[in-house]
Order: structure tokens, then sequence, then C-alpha cells
């Protein structure tokens, strides 16, 4: 069945869960803006099987570093990745 939503009531809801986020920012929220995008971070702390320019291999998420890399895992070791450098194999 269709689900119709009210485009201008999401939109709103959007905006001021923006709103939030920026006024965390702004009063220096930073350490809990970090944990809480950390706590929701797709396959953090999985062994889950990824793809790098090297080959596949399977890995672990644990975060991310002050750039903004992401941190896997890899039989002990943490390597970093920027964007579109890893590839989740599914």
């Amino acid at each position: 069945a269709e689900q119709y939503w009210n485009r201008e009531y999401v939109l709103r809801l959007l905006l001021q869960k923006i709103d939030a986020r920026f006024n965390q920012l702004k009063a220096g929220e930073t350490t809990l803006l970090k944990q809480e995008y950390l706590d929701n971070m797709f396959w953090k702390d999985e062994k889950h099987l990824f793809e790098d320019k090297q080959g596949t291999f399977y890995g672990t998420i644990r975060g991310v570093d002050s750039s903004g890399r992401l941190a896997v895992e890899v039989d002990g070791a943490v390597r970093y990745y920027d964007t579109k450098e890893l590839v989740y194999k599914f």
C-alpha cells in the first residue's frame, strides 16, 4: 500500500533536528555529538568483508580519526580510509 507523507511537516521536523544539532555544535558540545555519531555508526565493532585497492579482507570499524577518516581494524592493526577508498562488501 502506498504511504503518503505531509512534506511540509516532515521538512519542519528535519529543520528542527538540524537546528538542534547546529546549536549543540555552537555550544561546543562536540564530545557528545561525536559519541552519538559513533554510537550510530553502521557496522561499528562488527567484523565484515571490505575491499580496498590492495584487495578484499575482513575488518572491524572502530571509529573515525580527527580528520574524519574511517578507522578499520585488520589483523590487530588499524588502517585509515578517506571517502571512496573502502568498499563495503555485502
